[in-house]
């Protein structure tokens, strides 16, 4: 028996006629095309992956759920993997790949982040840069998240990039 879910107004219902086209190569150019032209701050210290994923066929992200045995002001939330740039950091999108990698504990290359985003500054001052990647089905991956860290890995569909108005930027289908 197949469950189907209602998010937005939308069903789940033969979904996956809808998003083939959602995750495939000619959207992945469009992305980097135009994730190319963003300009990375030389003061960026924070690299967080913005985890495209799939599963069964449906445009997902994967978020994590952070311990609440941590220390400081994100125990326990939900967000992407990512963290501070370390010194052997090639790059801020080298930071969010390394960060995602020990947290998830998943084999990632430099080939799935389709580029970075716009930049955000914190309350703080800390330059965070958000680099989409697309890591593929959920189903080869297997997360586990790394237990000092994450306490959890937590997929949620993303149907908007499939029923969505846009006919400019990345995910237009």
């Amino acid at each position: 028996m197949h469950q189907h879910f209602l998010f937005r107004g939308i069903s789940t219902r033969n979904i996956s006629q809808s998003t083939s086209n959602v995750l495939c190569s000619k959207t992945e150019q469009r992305c980097r095309e135009t994730l190319s032209r963003t300009s990375i701050p030389e003061k960026a210290s924070a690299g967080v992956l913005v985890t495209l994923c799939s599963s069964k066929g449906v445009p997902s992200f994967l978020y994590t759920l952070r311990s609440s045995k941590l220390r400081g002001r994100h125990k326990g939330d939900i967000s992407f993997p990512g963290g501070k740039r370390d010194a052997s950091d090639r790059n801020i999108i080298h930071t969010a790949l390394r960060e995602a990698q020990e947290e998830l504990r998943v084999p990632l290359t430099a080939d799935s982040a389709w580029g970075a985003m716009k930049s955000i500054t914190d309350w703080t001052g800390m330059v965070i840069v958000p680099v989409l990647a697309n890591i593929g089905p959920l189903e080869d991956l297997a997360p586990e998240p790394n237990p000092d860290e994450e306490h959890n890995a937590l997929q949620f569909p993303n149907l908007s990039l499939t029923h969505s108005p846009w006919k400019r930027g990345c995910f237009c289908t």
